[in-house]
């Protein structure tokens, strides 16, 4: 039976490789085509986990455990199904539990009610937040960990990354766009979602981008950040090469 963890550091970064041979800077050019200067000194991560989050140590490998995060999900698609994240962890960011003591019974959590001033006041809590790949706190956080942390304070767990969120949400005409909902951006070549953002009302969205001279959460109008207006972008759903979806997370 594996053993299982819970996360006694603030935040700790999780890995799709194991950073033990390499420099930080070393390891974070060889393992992403988009390593980008200012992570000079960080792994390249693949998600974060936050203080007392769980996992499942599937197995060792010098000062790190290889883990499976138990609230966190992503999209497979070799087998097309969601499945528990997977990565590299610091053994010091965690001290192992005895699952039937420690863990913590998610429905007693309390948790924000759903509605739109709380969406927004936890989306506004983001802003101007450094980007970061894989980032899931305010200290640096990308564009699946905003849409992701925004509705696990609401007591919504969707999958971590932006194409989980896409399948499990559903589609919404923009004439009927609620605050809350998602944007997601499609590159018509690979068909896959490469961008979250969400709608916030008023024609605006937020959104944590990675483009060299944002670098941050920002709001941002859909005239600025498609050339469009939300009318025209409903008759064509394609700018610049990508495909624009709007979808709703199921949330009973």
């Amino acid at each position: 039976m594996h053993k299982c963890g819970k996360v006694i550091s603030n935040v700790a970064s999780v890995y799709s490789y194991v950073p033990e041979y390499l420099s930080e800077e070393e390891f974070a050019v060889k393992s992403s085509r988009r390593y980008i200067p200012e992570l000079k000194g960080f792994f390249c991560i693949k998600t974060q986990l936050i203080n007392n989050d769980f996992v499942t140590i599937l197995r060792e490998r010098g000062l790190f455990y290889y883990v499976q995060c138990d609230e966190q999900l992503e999209y497979m698609f070799e087998i097309k199904q969601l499945i528990k994240c997977e990565g590299w962890l610091r053994a010091e960011s965690i001290e192992i539990v005895e699952k039937n003591e420690e863990y913590v019974d998610k429905d007693d959590e309390k948790f924000l009610s759903l509605n739109d001033n709380t969406i927004r006041s936890l989306a506004y809590g983001y802003l101007d937040s450094p980007y970061l790949w894989g980032g899931l706190t305010k200290n640096g956080i990308d564009c699946s960990g905003l849409t992701y942390m925004i509705y696990k304070n609401l007591g919504i767990n969707l999958p971590r990354f932006s194409h989980g969120q896409y399948k499990l949400s559903t589609k919404v005409t923009t004439e009927n766009l609620k605050i809350g909902d998602l944007i997601f951006l499609e590159h018509n070549d690979t068909h896959k979602i490469v961008h979250v953002s969400m709608y916030i009302g008023n024609d605006l969205m937020i959104e944590s981008s990675g483009l060299q001279d944002v670098y941050r959460v920002r709001i941002i109008s859909f005239n600025d950040m498609f050339g469009v207006s939300l009318n025209e972008i409903s008759t064509r759903n394609e700018v610049r090469g990508k495909s624009v979806h709007f979808r709703r997370i199921k949330t009973q």
